[in-house]
Protein backbone atom coordinates (compact mmCIF):
# COMPACT_ATOMS: atom_id res chain seq x y z
CA UNK A 1 0.00 0.00 0.00
CA UNK A 2 2.78 2.21 0.54
CA UNK A 3 4.09 1.51 -3.31
CA UNK A 4 3.44 5.53 -5.20
CA UNK A 5 1.23 3.24 -7.72
CA UNK A 6 -0.72 1.95 -5.21
CA UNK A 7 -1.17 5.12 -3.72
CA UNK A 8 -2.48 6.63 -7.23
CA UNK A 9 -4.83 3.86 -7.35
CA UNK A 10 -2.99 2.29 -10.75
CA UNK A 11 -3.64 -1.13 -9.81
CA UNK A 12 -6.18 -3.75 -11.43
CA UNK A 13 -6.89 -7.20 -11.99
CA UNK A 14 -6.77 -9.57 -14.67
CA UNK A 15 -9.16 -12.05 -15.63
CA UNK A 16 -8.53 -15.17 -15.44
CA UNK A 17 -6.83 -17.80 -18.12
CA UNK A 18 -5.81 -20.84 -18.08
CA UNK A 19 -2.03 -21.37 -18.19
CA UNK A 20 -1.61 -24.76 -19.49
CA UNK A 21 -2.47 -24.99 -23.05
CA UNK A 22 0.60 -23.46 -24.75
CA UNK A 23 0.18 -21.04 -27.39
CA UNK A 24 -3.17 -20.15 -27.69
CA UNK A 25 -3.04 -19.72 -23.56
CA UNK A 26 -0.26 -17.09 -24.09
CA UNK A 27 -2.23 -15.51 -26.49
CA UNK A 28 -5.32 -15.34 -24.44
CA UNK A 29 -3.27 -14.11 -21.29
CA UNK A 30 -1.42 -11.44 -23.50
CA UNK A 31 -5.01 -10.37 -24.56
CA UNK A 32 -6.47 -10.12 -20.98
CA UNK A 33 -3.01 -8.63 -19.56
CA UNK A 34 -3.49 -5.79 -22.59
CA UNK A 35 -7.22 -5.49 -21.67
CA UNK A 36 -6.22 -4.63 -17.93
CA UNK A 37 -3.79 -2.30 -18.96
CA UNK A 38 -6.13 -0.92 -21.73
CA UNK A 39 -8.69 -0.03 -18.70
CA UNK A 40 -6.01 1.40 -16.58
CA UNK A 41 -4.73 4.24 -19.05
CA UNK A 42 -5.41 7.40 -18.89
CA UNK A 43 -8.47 8.55 -20.82
CA UNK A 44 -8.62 11.41 -23.50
Amino acid sequence: QAMPFVKKQRVNSVRAVWAYGGAMSLQYMAEAITDSLIELAPKQ
